[in-house]
């Protein structure tokens, strides 16, 4: 078998998964975010020089509800096709998810040939699941490197072929190696890369768009129990005891999230064969004596990490950008979002209350300037429902950030829709030109 792990960062989490499956049969392959931090990244550097059977993935910059992390997928199934390992599945897990069972059962409880996917026709969801659907299709989507997809124009495109499913799936060989040539195709991947949440549809779609021949079986079914809120005791998804037992009752293979400590939950023998502490220590002992053990050697790792980099570069940014933007009441939100290196809310006092022009970048070369809007009922607009303002059409805003999540962006004709790309990071004029030109716009909604 072959485990594809998508990781963010979360080092206790990945190294507690390793763990947990690792056998020197199966090929490891890990992607790391680029944005984890730089210990993280030579740790897991470390450990697939050590061990042949795990890979790291070349880092890329992820955005949550992005194509990004499809891509990241996508190039770790390449790796495994071309890989000299003879393996009969590919599974699709993150650093929040926790086996439950040992690796060598869930070998034998997949069918050869068999792939195992969650896979919800369109025509058949649910009425506000399919206005979901339509909402993530119904623009051309722009993703702002490490900070997540934003509107760039309107679209018109049939998606009555469109499924639904979690992205955690179960491939064959022969179903990967499909995926693989469908996503090769510069109309299949373009299809995805501009709409939001691609890695609930796109999968599931173009895999149950080929035929038996092509792809091999294929059986509905959910392989990871995710702790959806109505399942479990908390909005974060975060598993428990319940959770736990009900998966266990689903015959689940893993179940998702983990939580931050495992001691409040039941035990599971988690057998195969671990890697030894001689050679994987526990992450208790920390980030730089874990890159001692698995190095071998006492000497420091290297400390170029980028975020502090990027911190630093977006000082001199924000020193820039402030003194230009006076006439506004600021609010710099950058060290509370991991995702963004520079977020900032601005707003004139005579504005309705919600309304602001939001400012976001992770590189600090390609920026987000939106003008949003606080929705009217959180509770009903998650029916989707079309809501236009000063003129203007709107649509829900999904990226990780907790103020901006579900909230309306107002697509008014600013240049590029707000998406650009600067000449000067340090001195992004184009930017300040962006923020005045949607507070015109706001100006005339205030009006």
């Amino acid at each position: 078998m072959v485990y594809v792990i998508l990781a963010n960062g979360a080092s206790d989490a990945i190294d507690g998964l390793i763990r947990s499956i690792h056998n020197r049969r199966d090929l490891f392959i890990v992607h790391l975010d680029a944005k984890a931090p730089e210990e993280t990244k030579q740790y897991l550097a470390a450990l697939s020089r050590r061990h042949a059977n795990i890979r790291a993935l070349p880092s890329r910059v992820c955005s949550w509800g992005s194509f990004s992390l499809v891509d990241a997928a996508l190039r770790a199934t390449d790796l495994a096709l071309t890989s000299s390992r003879t393996w009969s599945h590919l599974l699709l897990v993150s650093e929040q998810h926790y086996p439950l069972a040992r690796s060598d059962d869930i070998a034998t409880r997949l069918e050869d040939g068999v792939s195992c996917i969650e896979a919800t026709e369109y025509v058949t969801f649910y009425p506000v699941g399919q206005r979901d659907i339509e909402h993530r299709f119904s623009r051309y989507f722009h993703e702002v490197e490490g900070v997540g997809s934003f509107f760039r124009s309107e679209r018109s495109d049939d998606i009555g072929h469109v499924r639904h499913g979690s992205q955690w799936l179960v491939l064959s060989r022969r179903a990967a190696a499909y995926l693989s040539a469908q996503f090769g195709r510069d109309d299949v991947r373009s299809f995805f890369a501009s709409s939001l949440l691609p890695d609930e549809t796109a999968f599931p779609t173009v895999l149950m768009s080929g035929t038996e021949d092509e792809r091999g079986r294929v059986r509905l079914a959910e392989t990871t129990f995710v702790a959806w809120p109505h399942r479990t005791d908390n909005d974060g998804m975060i598993a428990c005891r319940a959770t736990f037992e009900a998966a266990r009752a689903a015959n689940a293979l893993f179940i998702r999230k983990r939580p931050p400590s495992m001691e409040d939950l039941p035990e599971f023998e988690i057998a195969g064969e671990e890697l030894s502490p001689d050679r994987l220590a526990p992450y208790r002992a920390g980030v730089r004596a874990l890159w001692h053990r698995a190095t071998g050697r006492g000497v420091e790792p290297v400390r170029t990490d980028p975020a502090r980099d990027l911190g630093s570069r977006a000082a001199d940014t924000l020193d820039y950008l402030k003194p230009r933007l006076g006439q506004f009441d600021l609010n710099d939100y950058r060290d509370a979002q991991p995702t963004t290196t520079i977020y900032l809310s601005l707003r004139l006092r005579h504005w309705p209350k919600g309304l602001r022009v939001c400012v976001l970048s992770y590189t600090l070369t390609d920026y987000a300037v939106v003008l949003v809007a606080e929705p009217i009922d959180p509770a009903a607009d998650f029916s989707f429902d079309e809501r236009w303002l000063g003129g203007f059409r709107t649509h829900k805003i999904k990226v990780r950030i907790r103020d901006l999540f579900m909230n309306d962006q107002i697509e008014c004709p600013i240049p590029g829709s707000g998406i650009v790309r600067v000449a000067d990071p340090r001195r992004p004029s184009e930017v300040v030109d962006l923020i005045l030109e949607a507070a015109r716009y706001a100006d005339g909604i205030a009006a």
